[in-house]
């Protein structure tokens, strides 16, 4: 009798990750996947978890503890997965952070008017915390969205091995939430090669979310001949981006109007919803491989009235950058498996 699929989902009481397991549960051709959702609170994780159950009750949902930015957290997290769980057909790389020290008013004002489309997809108006650093001295922004997933995967590779092994498909799959802010040309603006964790810099937050892109292109190199593949997505503008998080009614308010208007002008990338944001990572997750492409990126979107759909763009990656950030990646993966 073939073992019951198991998805693993980081960051998933909430948000994004929330909307990938609530599109799991329902959708017939998955809902008796075995959903396990990492996160760092047990109390979020049984109010994720009673929400659920309380859509589709005969889910089944379990917890794993897990702190991304922890790499011996990581490392305990998969060994306890693999002590409860023989395979991993899909690993959700979605958990992340975004160091919102505070939001400059006048800034967001003068681009908000100016480039009303164009402002939700920016942190422009938004302070990041500089010189974030984990007790073990690793940028936390990077640690917590990028390195403590792309060490996850390592740590797991022989259930995801087994998993490709026991399915008709032969593959397992990594599906990584990406962001619009780390996608494009405009995007290598925010990496520095000298300080690639970007502790120092102004905008960690998108030179993580650049890397998760990268990263998955190294997984596919890495691994991709053993059955596991990558895929990187885009949520788009959903309820869980930035500035609809912010303490401010004002400023949701004019979030919530702005967006649903934007979409009604057919500005796509208004998902809204983390439900509709999280439409192109289970497509990734579950369509057949031969209709998919690792070259591209998978992009959220929704019609007017409100219709998910997902699109791709063409990931445009330096080979040779690519290769540089793999050394760094793996001589960190060597080093924190082995302290």
């Amino acid at each position: 009798m073939p073992q019951r699929r198991v998805a693993l989902i980081t960051g998933g009481n909430s948000g994004v990750g929330f909307g990938i397991a609530q599109r799991l549960i329902e959708d017939p051709a998955t809902h008796d996947v075995t959903v396990v959702l990492a996160c760092r609170s047990a109390h979020r994780f049984k109010a994720a978890r009673n929400a659920l159950l309380s859509i589709r009750p005969q889910a089944t949902v379990e917890l794993l503890s897990l702190d991304t930015s922890d790499t011996q957290a990581v490392l305990k997290a998969a060994e306890q997965f693999m002590a409860r769980f023989e395979t991993l057909d899909v690993l959700f790389c979605n958990a992340g952070m975004l160091p919102a020290e505070s939001i400059n008013y006048v800034q967001a004002a003068f681009y908000f008017l100016t480039n009303t489309r164009g402002f939700f997809s920016t942190t422009v108006a938004i302070n990041q915390t500089q010189g974030l650093v984990t007790p073990e001295g690793m940028g936390t922004v990077f640690a917590t969205n990028l390195f403590g997933h792309y060490l996850l995967i390592h740590a797991l590779r022989p259930a995801l091995l087994k998993a490709a092994k026991a399915r008709s498909e032969a593959y397992s799959r990594v599906v990584w939430t990406g962001s619009c802010l780390g996608s494009g040309k405009a995007s290598m603006t925010h990496w520095v090669k000298e300080d690639y964790q970007h502790v120092q810099g102004p905008n960690p937050y998108e030179s993580s979310k650049f890397l998760v892109d990268v990263a998955s292109q190294i997984i596919n190199k890495k691994f991709g001949g053993d059955g596991i593949v990558s895929y990187t997505t885009e949520p788009g503008v959903s309820a869980s981006n930035i500035y609809a998080s912010v303490n401010n009614l004002l400023v949701r308010i004019v979030y919530a109007i702005t967006t649903l208007l934007l979409r009604l002008l057919f500005v796509a990338t208004m998902t809204i919803t983390p439900y509709n944001g999280a439409i192109s990572e289970v497509y990734a997750a579950t369509a057949p491989v031969a209709a998919l492409d690792t070259r591209y990126k998978y992009l959220s979107r929704c019609a007017p009235l409100g219709t998910p759909f997902v699109d791709r763009e063409k990931l445009c990656l330096d080979p040779a950058l690519v290769r540089d950030i793999q050394q760094k990646l793996d001589a960190l993966v060597a080093r924190y498996s082995n302290p």
